[in-house]
């Protein structure tokens, strides 16, 4: 992701579920992201609306590239995990 247009797009993607997770109240996820990513995400989370939980899983430890799950388990009242199948070959 090396497009300044792209980044703009993904950051206001971001934003986007960050505000709809909270105003909704369910989880929003998505897809898996590579590190360049990863990198937006957390270089514009204090932009997001206060209260706003973002968590990364790429379902096992040390995955390089994860999904961003958008909402707070305390908030929503139940959690969800993320959509992750993991197969073996």
């Amino acid at each position: 992701m090396t497009d300044a247009k792209e980044a703009a797009a993904l950051a206001n993607r971001f934003c986007e579920l960050a505000e709809r997770s909270l105003r909704v109240g369910r989880f929003f996820f998505t897809d898996f992201l590579g590190l360049a990513e990863q990198d937006i995400l957390h270089a514009i989370e204090t932009k997001f609306p206060h209260g706003t939980v973002v968590s990364l899983s790429g379902g096992a430890e040390g995955c390089e590239r994860q999904a961003a799950r958008f909402g707070d388990p305390e908030q929503i009242g139940y959690d969800e995990p993320f959509p992750i199948a993991i197969l073996k070959i």
